[in-house]
């Protein structure tokens, strides 16, 4: 899946752009992990575990932290495509044996994706809020400038604000995307 994306309408010629800021992903390597010893050898790591449970595995290219339990089970947070997670978690995984482990490549599963789109113009949310999507949205202005629409087919939540700009959040695979971007370009149209 690439990093950048964009969904045109034909009837209108308007175009949504739209980009993966995040993506969060775990695995299990099937073997316990003393923290502790990988926090003294390795350089890039951080683990204060009356903080944080979880050892920090830091890595600057591709630009994404590990999130490593004891149990073996490990977390990517920050990423931007599935490429990245692979390339993270092989460099994780070549440090690991050079500390003597033998990590297991297993399935890596997303948990969420999150979206950035841009309608490129100004929303009127009056229209959006009478929309039919009535049961679905949260407007608070005094607490959150922006509209809070939550779906459940698929699953994810948008932050809609007045400027065009969009959050998702909450989408677990790839090809819910584009129909959480319709959907809320058909809602924010009033169709």
């Amino acid at each position: 899946m690439n990093e950048l994306g964009e969904i045109g309408r034909k009837e209108c010629g308007k175009i949504i752009k739209y980009r993966i800021v995040n993506l969060v992903a775990y695995t299990n390597i099937s073997e316990q992990l003393d923290l502790d010893h990988i926090k003294r050898v390795l350089d890039n790591c951080e683990y204060e575990p009356e903080v944080y449970f979880a050892l920090i595995y830091r890595l600057s290219e591709p630009k994404l932290s590990i999130l490593v339990n004891r149990s073996g089970k490990i977390i990517f947070a920050g990423a931007k495509s599935v490429r990245n997670i692979q390339k993270a978690r092989d460099l994780f995984f070549d440090d690991l044996i050079s500390v003597g482990y033998h990590p297991k490549k297993r399935k890596i599963s997303i948990q969420n994706i999150v979206i950035a789109a841009e309608l490129g113009r100004e929303l009127d949310f009056k229209k959006i809020l009478y929309s039919n999507s009535r049961g679905k949205i949260q407007y608070e202005p005094e607490v959150f400038p922006s509209i809070i629409f939550k779906n459940n087919s698929p699953r994810f939540t948008a932050l809609i604000f007045r400027n065009g700009k969009i959050c998702i959040v909450g989408l677990k695979n790839f090809k819910s995307i584009r129909s959480a971007v319709e959907l809320i370009d058909k809602m924010v149209e009033g169709r």
